[in-house]
């Protein structure tokens, strides 16, 4: 189940595996009466949705008032008196730290608009159940900006439940910040914010951005319109009736039934329930796979740039640029569709991402008028898939079209926007249905042949238009150099690692990586062979022994230009050491 939800089919699910942390501090929420000096926080207990009001620590009250509060509030229970002063009494409470977040499998939210009177229902899959786990606490936020703390009210064993509710009176939209675990009376916390996760749910109001995306059909001219479908709950009730009945027995039968509703929006992509929203996070065993398509190629050599240069050969350094950069994030994995000046057809292109198991296909190109070689129009656009067919797909290239665009026009470059191109009637220039190149539902396709194979293979593709090459201030600005081309490539892996929340590796990555693997290779000296031909090993060149000698593949001669000793620092890290020069 969980290689599925890995893939982020699913809206309904919130992923969240990253290390994160909220304030040590006691959450406050400023509220109306904030003149009096006193501040809210809505710490709610599943079963009886108790409130509390504390006095804040963080607010002063003016001058001429404090006296009277501190003569007329009633002493509590956190205060004592002692030689007729007020002393504050401080419990001594642990330090939270960052949970793990390796152990989040998945965050259910029950309804992501209620109608209330109803009951809404949250459901934390986290570890095994065998952390010992003492106390679970949810944290969401309204409006208005009261944090409130929901207890979970049922537990079995990696499942967590939280049950809460609502009544007409609490009408609002709120977000869901994250939760905290405690194990032996230490707090640990994760937050969905640092993610930028945006776990949000409505009751009785729709929050901004609710349905975005989903639920989309076209008039009689192809374009998209919104669609008013009715939410289709029986699954949603099935995993509710599930949970509440939670006892055990049946944790495997809510995880089949979310396994059910995952597969059923990778299966049937135009399911227009407005419940299902999901973020995946990825991990070294579950690395997001980007596939890099330098357009063209080979026979097909694009557009013609004004000092004749052509548009392949370009495409291919940038993307390579791009490989070289993304690849310095964790947990990340490129695939490219060609390396070399090769012709490779645009549904081999989706076919190879497809079978990589790539969430996006990032086509490279360098854009044209066709208006000849001073052309005015200047600037960078990215196409991306129209959300009509296999909407979450559309919603992925959305997003990266958007991150990468923004990495471009901060480089310098006209901001040209990001769009959706159908396939059309050369007469009308409007949508037009053609049995060719209509999706499986009916709906009018793609116009972009990349785009519309790598839909129908559930790959987000999107064309990344980098500049005019019949433009000479963006020849001269952008692509006349390789460095200038690089700066793009960087900007591309930028705008990627921004859309699905990636961070670069770290110097305390590489050493951690280095300790763990420094057993693999023993010290010792080795001969290097080729994999494609064993008869060929790493030789240095004429026997050198000078500095900056070249490294080559050469026919095996036993000679100890060809040995290589093999040495490791305390941190791990390996030396190889010519065994002719002494170099390394």
């Amino acid at each position: 189940m969980k290689s599925i939800i890995r893939k982020g089919a699913s809206l309904i699910l919130f992923i969240a595996m990253l290390t994160n942390c909220f304030s040590a501090l006691p959450i406050y929420a400023q509220e109306d009466n904030m003149s009096s000096g006193e501040t809210t926080t809505e710490i709610e207990n599943s079963e009886n949705n108790m409130e509390e009001s504390f006095p804040s620590e963080d607010v002063t009250l003016p001058e001429e008032n404090e006296n009277n509060v501190l003569k007329n509030e009633a002493i509590t229970n956190d205060n004592q008196i002692q030689d007729n002063e007020l002393v504050e009494y401080k419990e001594e409470v642990a330090t939270p730290v960052p949970g793990d977040t390796s152990l989040v499998n998945y965050f259910y939210v029950g309804y992501p608009y209620l109608q209330a009177p109803a009951s809404q229902e949250f459901v934390l899959s986290f570890g095994t159940g065998t952390e010992n786990i003492s106390r679970i606490v949810l944290k969401y936020q309204k409006d208005n900006g009261n944090l409130i703390e929901l207890e979970s009210s049922k537990q079995s064993k990696e499942l967590y439940v939280f049950k809460k509710n609502f009544t007409e009176s609490d009408k609002g939209t709120y977000k869901v910040i994250g939760f905290s675990y405690f194990v032996d009376s230490q707090e640990y916390t994760i937050s969905f914010s640092d993610l930028e996760m945006d776990v949000r749910f409505g009751v009785n109001q729709e929050y901004d951005g609710f349905g975005e995306n989903e639920g989309y059909t076209i008039d009689e001219n192809g374009n998209e319109i919104d669609e008013d479908n009715e939410v289709n709950d029986s699954i949603a009730q099935e995993i509710d009736s599930s949970v509440v009945s939670l006892d055990g027995s049946n944790v495997s039968n809510t995880e089949e039934l979310v396994e059910f509703v995952l597969k059923q929006n990778v299966q049937t992509p135009q399911n227009k329930s407005r419940r299902k929203r999901s973020i995946t996070t990825y991990s070294e065993s579950n690395p997001l796979v980007i596939c890099i398509d330098p357009g063209h190629g080979g026979s097909e050599s694009g557009t013609v740039v004004v000092d004749g240069s052509l548009e392949k050969n370009m495409n291919l350094k940038i993307a390579m640029y791009l490989k070289e950069e993304l690849e310095q994030y964790k947990n990340v994995k490129v695939v490219m569709t060609r390396t070399s000046d090769v012709y490779v057809g645009l549904q081999e292109r989706a076919q190879i991402a497809a079978n990589a198991g790539a969430t996006a296909l990032v086509s490279i190109h360098i854009n044209a008028t066709g208006w000849g070689t001073q052309s005015s129009v200047s600037g960078a656009e990215v196409y991306y898939p129209h959300a009509n067919y296999n909407a979450a797909v559309s919603e992925t290239g959305k997003n990266l079209a958007q991150n990468i665009l923004n990495e471009l026009v901060g480089l310098g470059l006209n901001n040209l926007g990001i769009k959706v191109k159908y396939v059309y009637d050369t007469n009308t220039g409007q949508p037009a249905h053609d049995p060719a190149y209509d999706y499986p539902d009916g709906s009018v396709g793609d116009y972009y042949g990349v785009i519309r194979y790598s839909k129908e293979l559930g790959v987000a593709g999107i064309i990344v238009e980098h500049a005019m090459s019949d433009n000479w201030s963006d020849f001269n600005n952008f692509l006349s150099s390789d460095a200038k081309l690089k700066n793009l490539g960087i900007a591309d892996a930028t705008g990627i690692a921004k859309a699905f929340g990636l961070s670069k590796i770290s110097r305390e990555d590489i050493d951690q990586l280095a300790q763990e693997n420094k057993d693999i290779l023993k010290d010792g000296t080795y001969v290097i062979q080729s994999r494609v031909n064993s008869k060929y090993v790493a030789d240095v060149t004429s026997a050198s022994t000078e500095n900056a000698a070249n490294v080559q593949l050469y026919q095996q001669n036993y000679t100890d230009a060809q040995g290589w000793r093999v040495s490791h620092d305390t941190q791990g890290y390996v030396t190889f050491t010519n065994v002719n020069s002494g170099k390394v």
